[in-house]
């Protein structure tokens, strides 16, 4: 009676600490659900238009086409979301670095695609560890939209014109106004002078 009595003790002890850890795991998948389900909390990004010079080389560029779209896919995705784009993410940007064209590189570009390619691999690095650290994962996928955003407005500095380039422009557009006009005065018709004996008064035998 007394071992029966130990044994329905030790059952109901084990029992309990097998329910004690369902609960504890249940609340752990629960709290790693609230986790990765944070959104990234889209800053102030300031949008940059490409100008048509290099627009037309970027358009091309399938690198740049999909960095594009996977750092808009950015913007409010969850944790989970960059969790999984992580690593192509990082690929992406490496391979943007790798192929920059020719007409496209410059100290000032090479320098914004490098902070694109560590940030990525600093992304990718985090999303690997056993421990996620979710505060810096989510601060790092805030800051890649504006730094894509920098890397387009030095495309654009590219070609931006000097001072002394804007000088010799307008120079060269005064030059051609002024010889359209001289050419446009050449096609004028001036007025006949007719002398008078050229006139001819009808039903005059004179």
């Amino acid at each position: 009676m007394k071992l029966l009595r130990i044994l329905g003790i030790a059952i109901f002890v084990f029992t309990a600490c097998e329910d004690n850890t369902t609960v504890t795991e249940n609340a752990a998948v629960g709290q790693d659900s609230i986790v990765l389900n944070q959104k990234v909390k889209s800053g102030k990004t300031i949008q940059v238009t490409l100008q048509s010079e290099p627009n037309e080389i970027v358009v091309n560029w399938l690198a740049y086409i999909t960095a594009q779209d996977e750092i808009r896919n950015l913007e409010n995705a969850s944790l989970q979301n960059v969790v999984e784009k992580a690593v192509p993410l990082s690929k992406i940007m490496t391979e943007l670095r790798s192929t920059v064209p020719e007409q496209l590189s410059s100290k000032a570009v090479m320098s914004r695609l490098v902070v694109l390619e560590t940030k990525t691999k600093i992304l990718e690095q985090l999303t690997r560890r056993q421990t996620l650290d979710a505060d810096k994962v989510l601060v790092i996928a805030k800051e890649l939209p504006q730094d894509f955003e920098n890397f387009k407005l030095q495309l654009n500095e590219l070609f931006l014109k000097t001072p002394d380039q804007f000088e010799i422009e307008l120079d060269d557009r005064l030059d051609s106004i002024q010889k359209a006009n001289e050419e446009n005065s050449q096609l004028q018709l001036t007025p006949k002078e007719l002398e008078p004996n050229e006139f001819k008064v009808l039903g005059s035998d004179n």
